[in-house]
């Protein structure tokens, strides 16, 4: 099952929308569920299901479960489209926890090789076996650029 977040009565899904460390820019915004409403974005970063941010610094998002779960699969999509200096992020740390103050590494996804390509690409750790209910996406921008993403995915058992 894929736990997304959001509140949706008799979906299985957890109750609670992600929480961000640093606020999406207001052209591009997350109102409290977009990124776990299970839509994705278009090749356009003009798509509104995308919500940016222009940190020029690390930042991090947090999903509550509503719940501890045993969580299979995290996974976060991103978009790059370099003509509007929109990169995908260096690096994606994933952290998990029982009381969302103490976090434990559940690993990393580094950027790939990108060849220069405007792309929509997944960070995705697979074969977890960890239990939690918050789980915190840490992000390391590609420098002072835009990171857009659209969707963040719990797989829960």
């Amino acid at each position: 099952m894929a736990a997304r977040c959001a509140s949706r009565a008799g979906s299985g899904r957890g109750s609670r929308g992600p929480r961000a460390a640093s606020a999406t820019s207001p052209s591009y915004p997350d109102s409290g569920g977009e990124l776990t409403d299970g839509a994705y974005g278009t090749a356009s970063y003009g798509d509104a299901a995308w919500q940016g941010r222009n940190a020029g610094a690390g930042y991090s998002i947090t999903v509550d479960l509503g719940a501890q779960k045993t969580v299979k699969e995290l996974r976060s999509d991103w978009l790059q489209t370099k003509s509007v200096y929109i990169f995908l992020p260096k690096k994606v740390t994933y952290e998990v926890s029982a009381d969302g103050s103490s976090y434990t590494a559940a690993g990393s996804v580094a950027a790939p090789a990108d060849g220069g390509a405007d792309q929509a690409r997944t960070y995705r750790l697979l074969g977890l076996n960890a239990t939690a209910r918050y789980v915190r996406i840490t992000v390391e921008p590609a420098g002072s650029a835009w990171s857009f993403t659209d969707e963040v995915e719990v797989r829960t058992t």
